[in-house]
């Protein structure tokens, strides 16, 4: 197998992308400035007057966290189309394998060059939105990777992409050959190794390090190391699927083994909610585990508006494009929610906005959420504001049509609505301004009845919190069997304890016991009612009356409706 040349890449992008054809810039030199200023390097040809690389590179690799770095490469792996998605790691390598297009050499471009993404004029690619693959580069040091990647030996990624099944065998059985005379042929794959983020350097090839001396910085070993642990792993590896893909192989820096362990559980879980959002992207293994989409995870209930609609609704800033706004709401049935949805995050940009755990027993995905540098949290922004305000709005439209035309779904997303919490945190409580309270208001309007389910029924399915309580008795009767004609019971009997005392707290529900239903009914509609009980009905109808104190039958004057 032959790879691509990437010492006439680096030369095609100084002269034809950049447009230097002095012999000052030295493409050969993956520094900026040479010790005695004579010369400039790659650095310089890609990022300008950066001369100081530390602090620039500083600004990417410290923005987030080290987990950040395995969402990016599956991130890179939904852009480009692949079905199948393979990590493997140990204590000194990790290794990851998608099936999706070969990168093609914008792409290349786009991963060497930071805040360029190939996907950016794409609006259904991930990478658009910013997702930064600098932050692979933290993989490979003890802290953030910049001291690895700043000092000799000067540690890097290495990429691996290959458009035919022919050449991805050759790889794996270690029939690399060496570089082709162009970097532009199609027979090729591409192979190199990542410095400083955006120098590419091919195996056993010879440069010029930061002080602008020769030497080699992927050595045959290194390449026989990576396909070394290549092979330990294809048993997992579905390897017809690999007719065309991409691999990237990283030597861990210190403690990077331990955390990927340490922080194995919560990753795990943040692929299972966010494989809802990852297009083709559906069988994915960490260390031999197939991770699944999360099970029983509703997100049927989608939203696409069009940028002049979000747009109206914002005071100060627009949207530069014509991409359409992706809203995704994400529910479990509600008796799981509890547990399962209200441990995890709740906000979702195609991964999982790690501190958004603010107690809602649903999430929200958007392809537009704007979300701090460190990928943790979301800013308190206008744009934010705006998505959960259309969220309110295209949600309460669908629950109305939802109450005739999906009723199972109705009661679903409305249970999983009143039993998620305020936000109250001191960095998620402007939240609840936006989201929280006026879906809030809305449940208040729509209460389901337990006429719900009925179909043939003059009654109204769902009703204001006026006209609705919360049933505690437990005799088989309606209000309106006492000549109670305004009065319906709440959806919800006493086998939902969670659901009821929530209904109490957040939307007012009163409770009516069976003296309830006595001080409010007639007496011609009561004593009817008792004269048609069943004998156990009516044992139960003694039972209850004997618990009534005396105190408030007297009050509410009980006697007079109710003929022993």
């Amino acid at each position: 197998m032959n790879y691509k040349n990437i010492k006439s890449f680096r030369k095609w992008f100084k002269e034809v992308e950049r447009r230097y054809h002095d012999n000052v810039r030295d493409s050969d030199f993956m520094g900026h400035t040479s010790p005695d200023r004579s010369k400039f390097g790659f650095f310089d040809i890609f990022h300008g007057a950066k001369e100081n690389i530390t602090d620039f590179l500083r600004k990417e690799v410290e923005m987030a966290e080290d987990t950040q770095a395995i969402y990016e490469f599956v991130q890179n792996a939904a852009d480009c189309g692949a079905t199948q998605f393979y990590l493997f790691y140990n204590s000194t390598y990790l290794l990851v394998i998608n099936n999706g297009e070969v990168f093609s050499q914008k792409g290349i471009c786009s991963i060497l060059n930071i805040g360029q993404s190939e996907g950016k004029t794409d609006c259904d690619k991930i990478g658009r939105f910013g997702i930064g693959f600098k932050l692979v580069h933290r993989l490979v040091g003890e802290a953030s990777g910049l001291k690895e990647l700043t000092n000799a030996p000067y540690a890097g990624p290495v990429l691996f992409s290959w458009s035919n099944i022919t050449q991805f065998n050759d790889f794996l059985n270690g029939r690399v050959t060496g570089a082709s005379n162009d970097f532009q042929s199609e027979e090729d794959a591409w192979l190199f190794k990542i410095l400083l983020t955006n120098f590419p350097v091919a195996p056993n090839e010879q440069v010029l390090d930061l002080d602008y001396k020769p030497f080699v910085p992927f050595t045959d070993n290194e390449l026989k190391e990576y396909i070394g642990f290549l092979n330990q792993n294809k048993s997992t590896i579905d390897l017809d699927a690999m007719q065309q893909g991409s691999m990237f192989f990283v030597r861990l820096g210190n403690g990077k083994a331990e955390m990927l362990t340490k922080n194995n559980t919560d990753l795990h879980k943040g692929i299972q909610y966010a494989m809802h959002f990852l297009k083709d992207l559906s069988k994915i293994y960490l260390n031999e585990i197939q991770v699944e989409r999360f099970p029983n995870l509703n997100t049927d209930t989608t939203f696409t508006i069009h940028t002049s609609k979000f747009d109206k609704i914002l005071a100060e800033e627009k949207r530069s494009d014509n991409c359409p706004i992706k809203i995704t709401l994400g529910y479990l049935p509600y008796t799981e929610s509890e547990q399962l949805v209200r441990s995890a995050p709740n906000f979702y940009k195609y991964f999982p906005i790690g501190d958004e755990i603010n107690g809602l027993s649903f999430i929200i995905h958007s392809n537009i959420f704007n979300i701090r540098s460190e990928r943790r949290g979301l800013h308190d922004s206008i744009i934010n504001k705006a998505i959960f305000t259309l969220f309110v709005e295209y949600l309460t439209a669908q629950l109305n049509k939802y109450i005739t035309e999906n009723p199972k779904a109705f009661i679903q997303i409305y249970a999983n609505l009143l039993l998620s919490q305020k936000p109250d945190k001191e960095d998620n409580k402007w939240q609840a301004t936006d989201l929280y309270e006026p879906l809030l208001a809305y449940l208040k309007s729509k209460i389901p009845t337990t006429h719900f389910d009925t179909i043939q029924t003059t009654l109204p399915r769902t009703a204001q919190v006026q006209t609705v309580k919360i049933k505690a008795t437990k005799l088989p009767l309606n209000p309106s069997n006492l000549g109670i004609a305004n009065i319906q019971w709440f959806y919800w009997d006493n086998s939902e304890r969670r659901i009821r005392n929530n209904a109490k707290s957040k939307l007012n529900l009163e409770v009516w016991s069976l003296s309830n239903l006595l001080q409010n009914g007639t007496i011609d509609n009561i004593n009817q009612y008792i004269q048609h009980l069943s004998a156990d009905n009516y044992a139960l109808l003694l039972t209850e009356l004997r618990s009534i104190d005396e105190t408030t039958w007297k009050q509410n004057n009980l006697g007079q409706n109710f003929v022993p």
